[in-house]
């Protein structure tokens, strides 16, 4: 005689293992595709902190050898001594800095003002199911 399949219903417990592990095959796909894409942006981000740092380097140095050369023609071409000079160069400095300052300080007008606002008639929309209506 044939040999008979089981009397348990188990049907149902092939089909949700094969969901889940659908499922799971689906979420660790998506998960390593995050590290690769997240590997590669931290690459990318390594590259351009230090592009900027160089960048900021040798700005800086240019900038001061630029400020120094003023300094010497101006000593050099005028009546000015060049501690003279410094001090001035320092001051429009100092200036330039104030200004920048006072400008950083001024209240900026408000950021995500439709988000705000969406968020606002989502609140209200949320507010208005949750009151109970009356039959009268």
């Amino acid at each position: 005689m044939s040999e008979l399949p089981p009397t348990t219903d188990d049907s149902s417990t092939p089909a949700e293992h094969s969901w889940q592990s659908v499922l799971a095959e689906f979420v660790g796909t998506r998960l390593e595709l995050i590290r690769i894409e997240s590997q590669e942006a931290a690459q990318v981000a390594k590259k351009h902190i230090s592009i900027t740092i160089a960048l900021f380097i040798i700005g800086t140095t240019a900038w001061l050898s630029f400020i120094t050369g003023i300094i010497g023609l101006t000593a050099h071409y005028s009546n000015v001594t060049w501690w003279m000079s410094a001090l001035a160069v320092a001051g429009i400095h100092a200036l330039i800095a104030i200004i920048l300052l006072c400008k950083l300080k001024q209240p900026i007008h408000p950021l995500f003002t439709f988000t705000r606002s969406e968020f606002q008639k989502d609140r209200l929309w949320m507010q208005h199911l949750k009151t109970p209506k009356s039959n009268d």
